[in-house]
């Protein structure tokens, strides 16, 4: 007999992929009103014409992701003239990104020799215009930090697109764009707050009903995994993660249910998750930032001094580990003028 085949028998789960990110469940708990908000603002597109942007903001793990690729499903299924598209602007922050990844997705081909933006723009305009067209742009702040939010005006006023999705979690970011962009995307606002831990649990009761075999999963186990995820920013993501690895704790001792020992092994190994979640996909400038103000606070001239940032690179970098919630910045008077203090949060 072989390792898996030992490993394989009794697990306790009838369904594992129903506690991974990319599974979008039947029913979205605690956010039936967004859902029904975001259908009813693209219900324009079913008809060929336009809608609105709509601006899905909030905090991390409130369900902005899993609701724009929930509706997207349905309008789909609805709908065969309608095709959608995901773009992670976290992994594709340029406008030649975007549209590189448009342009993948959507099976068209491009020369070797490449092409300049307005020719990769034009080849995509024409292949997504055959269709009622519905962009969802992820974490789409990162193309205001890198300069790139140019890329948002072209794509809103282009007719080949009939509806934009926007999420991010900085509520700020639409108040920040240029006024045109702005007027441009007219984006209806629609903001995630955080889970309360009623909403938490019943999250969790309905995935482990997916995930876990009949009685296959104490209240117990949910109520840990809820409660740690409800300290942490109502982050049901976390939560979802946290009841994933209480299963594999539970198959590991070879257990037929998984059991409060095997959430509290599964949050014992969840080291002050909400900051290493956001310090994963950290930049080195932005690990060299953390670094030097590590045990202490400094001013935002020191900060650029240190690294040897421009003022203006400078502070955008620091209004992105501002909005990423890992450092706070205040300003105070010194002499006759005013400076910015920097420190971790």
């Amino acid at each position: 007999m072989g390792l898996f085949d030992d490993l394989s028998k009794d697990s306790v789960f009838k369904n594992e992929l129903a506690l991974t990110p990319d599974f979008i469940p039947e029913n979205l708990a605690g956010r039936e009103t967004e859902l029904k908000e975001i259908a009813f603002a693209l219900q324009p597109v079913l008809k060929g014409s336009k809608a609105r942007a709509v601006f899905l903001h909030g905090v991390p793990g409130t369900g902005k992701t899993t609701s724009a690729e929930k509706v997207m499903q349905e309008l789909k299924d609805y709908s065969q003239s309608v095709a959608c598209f995901k773009v992670n602007c976290w992994n594709n922050y340029t406008h030649a990104a975007v549209l590189s990844e448009l342009a993948q997705q959507a099976g068209i081909g491009m020369p070797r020799r490449g092409l300049a933006s307005d020719e990769v723009f034009a080849r995509v305009e024409e292949e997504l215009s055959k269709k009622k067209t519905v962009v969802f742009l992820d974490e789409v702040d990162r193309l205001a930090f890198k300069g790139e939010e140019n890329a948002l005006y072209e794509l809103s006023r282009s007719n080949a697109f009939k509806a934009l999705i926007l999420a991010t979690n900085n509520s700020e970011f639409l108040t920040k764009l240029d006024d045109r962009i702005r007027s441009s995307l007219n984006a209806l606002s629609i903001e995630y707050k955080k889970y309360s831990p009623k909403e938490l649990k019943e999250i969790l009761r309905e995935r482990a009903k997916i995930a876990f075999k009949t009685n296959a999963c104490s209240e117990e186990a949910i109520a840990l995994c809820t409660a740690f995820a409800a300290k942490n920013n109502g982050d049901a993501r976390l939560a979802i993660s946290l009841l994933l690895d209480s299963g594999r704790n539970a198959d590991k001792r070879g257990s037929q249910k998984v059991d409060e020992v095997d959430a509290r092994q599964a949050i014992d190994n969840t080291s002050n998750p909400s900051k290493d979640k956001k310090l994963v996909n950290l930049n080195s400038v932005e690990k060299q930032i953390l670094d030097f103000l590590k045990d202490k606070e400094a001013s935002a001239g020191e900060v650029y001094a240190s690294i040897s940032l421009g003022e203006r690179a400078g502070r955008n970098y620091l209004r992105l580990l501002e909005a990423k919630g890992l450092i706070t910045r205040t300003e105070t008077t010194k002499g006759k003028g005013r400076t910015t203090i920097v420190k971790l949060k």
